[in-house]
């Protein structure tokens, strides 16, 4: 999957690409797009424009193949992996705490949450979670 990021505003899109400083290739009939949206990031399929994964805060694994979210749900988070190129479920657990991801493993086996205010704060809990659960420090 190669990563392009996308802005919409109304009706107007904007593709900016990264990559050689000579005229970047055009896009492929098929091809997944990791694409920056208001909601997160989704995975659009570039021949039909079809959203394969719906827009979340979610971070990607460093090789794309999988995407990490997070729902918030009195009290607890619930943590959510999907395969990017499906979208199909991987694997959810539970943890206590309504933390927002901050950090992802490379095989998406572990996952960071943080509580508090991203602009300022004191202190700072975070919930290490894997498949099995998770732990604070």
């Amino acid at each position: 999957m190669k990563r392009r990021e996308l802005f919409g505003l109304g009706g107007v899109v904007l593709l900016a690409s990264c990559g050689s400083a000579g005229k970047p290739r055009p896009v492929e009939p098929g091809e997944l797009l990791a694409v920056a949206v208001s909601d997160g990031l989704t995975v659009v399929e570039s021949g039909t424009g079809r959203r394969i994964v719906a827009p979340a805060a979610t971070l990607a694994t460093a090789d794309r193949r999988r995407l990490v979210s997070t729902v918030a749900e009195s009290g607890t988070s619930r943590v959510v992996t999907r395969d990017a190129r499906t979208g199909d479920l991987v694997t959810q657990t539970t943890v206590r705490g309504a933390g927002r991801l901050a950090a992802v493993a490379p095989d998406a086996g572990l996952v960071a949450l943080v509580d508090g205010d991203p602009d300022g704060r004191l202190e700072t809990t975070i919930i290490v979670a894997g498949p099995a659960g998770s732990g604070t420090g």
